[in-house]
């Protein structure tokens, strides 16, 4: 319970077994929780919820629909392998049906291949290719039908635009969707506009395919984000919404039933043993969502005969320390790289500045790190340990490097650019003024689209190429400097 004693404009409201502290200036958050919460006239609707179709005959196809914690972090099982698993042991003949066969991949740093710039898509284009390729737990059935329709920061209000194609392309029996905690998590929409969102998304479903069946999953809460005391409340206003509407959405020829998703997994405000990170599944929340699916697909579908069970043994996450872990000196400072850790979500790199107090512990995504602005005879120490969200291994053993200019004093800069097609490039500039050169050399690349930017520090190069909506950039930069220079392209 969250509670601020010192604020005349704050009252404690209770929904459902939770209570919230809401800043009662928000007031548009407490006009959905009124009971209308459905638009009959805008989905087809009948006056009584469909009825069971029975058992099917032969093959059927199912799209699982969803954003990361369907789609799943690399050396994950993901509760789509656990719900294949149900089909399976149930004996239910299902092919898994869409564009995308794999988790999101780790990325590996090397600065003379591409690399994609992190920037989320917002127009309802699909993520690239190089993320949607990661493998699967060790120990997963070779014979998995992984083919999904998921993506890590997906929307309702992105799918809205995609799910007509997508459904007209596969002719899936089954939609399993598990969507709506992006809308509302990062202020993409509120409760409202995210129900709003799935009246759209169904009626784009049905148009592709008027007979198609739908199992919609409500949004799961997370454990509290600073800040957030609107996501609780948010969350579960959309969830009552959804519940009241589904019986007024389904109709004898496009059945629609709820998934008790939240109810399910063990993740709310106060902790989240089902999270690997206070939200996205870990080994156990993934059989915990699996379960939820298969409750429906049982009880109200009739597909199967008995609902998933959760193991007492739950596998633990293979997780390893770094191997052939360097620190050398470049051309720009020190680089510091490791062999990437299967499974691991990202790395801890702890550093030290010989003979002074400057130290410190860096999060990192990828498996390389590079000073900036050491100067010569400079002394670094590090060490690496690999994260699987909130759980880490011990601490590699501490590398170290000096580092040595390779600069020559008096040189003027030389910056080679390569064209950016479809981009536009605010600049790329050398900031050397008030130190002694060499010691100074650096630069800054500044790329925008439509959809979003990105600021980047560089020194040797940076090549990539852009995909969809996402920001890359194309560029090779040489420094040998001393002088300041300012290039427009």
């Amino acid at each position: 319970m969250f509670r601020d004693a010192g604020s005349p404009w704050s009252r404690s409201i209770t929904t459902g077994a939770s209570t919230y502290l809401v800043v009662l200036a928000t007031v548009s958050l407490f006009a959905l929780a009124s009971p209308v919460l459905a638009q009959p006239d805008q989905i087809p609707l009948v006056s009584n919820p469909a009825t069971s179709t029975g058992e099917p005959n032969g093959l059927i196809s199912v799209m699982i629909v969803g954003d990361s914690i369907t789609q799943g972090q690399e050396g994950d099982w993901t509760w789509r392998y656990r719900i294949w698993q149900w089909f399976k042991d149930e004996g239910i003949e299902v092919d898994f049906v869409g564009p995308w066969w794999g988790t999101w991949s780790s990325e590996k740093a090397d600065p003379l291949s591409e690399q994609l710039l992190s920037c989320s898509p917002l127009d309802g284009s699909e993520p690239p290719t190089q993320k949607m390729s990661g493998g699967y737990a060790v120990g997963v059935d070779p014979a998995f039908d992984s083919d999904h329709f998921s993506a890590w920061g997906r929307q309702l209000a992105q799918d809205n635009a995609l799910i007509r194609e997508m459904v007209t392309t596969y002719q899936p029996d089954y939609l399993l969707v598990l969507l709506g905690f992006n809308d509302i998590g990062w202020f993409v929409s509120d409760a409202r506009g995210t129900f709003e969102s799935m009246i759209t998304f169904i009626g784009e479903a049905r148009t592709a395919k008027p007979d198609i069946k739908m199992a919609l999953g409500n949004v799961p809460q997370r454990r509290f984000m600073s800040g957030r005391y609107d996501l609780p409340v948010q969350t579960d206003i959309y969830n009552r919404m959804l519940e009241a509407a589904i019986p007024r959405w389904s109709t004898p020829m496009s059945q629609i039933e709820l998934v008790r998703m939240q109810e399910n997994y063990e993740c709310d405000i106060d902790g989240c043993p089902a999270g690997y990170d206070g939200l996205h599944p870990n080994a156990l929340g993934e059989y915990q969502i699996a379960q939820a699916f298969s409750r429906t697909l049982l009880s109200n579908f009739s597909l199967g005969k008995t609902e998933l069970a959760i193991p007492a043994h739950i596998p633990d996450r293979p997780l390893s320390i770094p191997t052939h872990f360097h620190a050398v000196s470049t051309s720009k400072g020190i680089t510091v790289t490791w062999d990437i850790v299967y499974g691991a979500t990202g790395y801890d790199l702890e550093y030290r500045l010989v003979g002074t107090d400057d130290c410190g512990v860096i999060y990192l995504g990828i498996n390389r790190y590079d000073t900036s602005w050491v100067l010569d005879g400079w002394e670094y120490i590090f060490k690496i340990r690999s994260r699987y969200g909130e759980t880490t291994t011990e601490w590699s053993d501490p590398v170290s490097a000096v580092y040595h200019s390779r600069t020559p004093v008096g040189e003027i800069s030389r910056v080679r650019e390569e064209g950016i097609s479809g981009y536009c490039t605010d600049h790329i500039g050398h900031e050397l003024d008030g130190r002694p050169p060499p010691y100074t050399v650096g630069t800054s690349l500044s790329l925008y689209n439509r959809q979003c930017s990105y600021s980047c520090s560089l020194a040797d190069r940076l090549p990539s190429i852009m995909r969809n909506s996402l920001l890359v950039c194309q560029a090779v930069v040489e420094i040998y400097g001393g002088a300041k220079r300012s290039e427009e392209l």
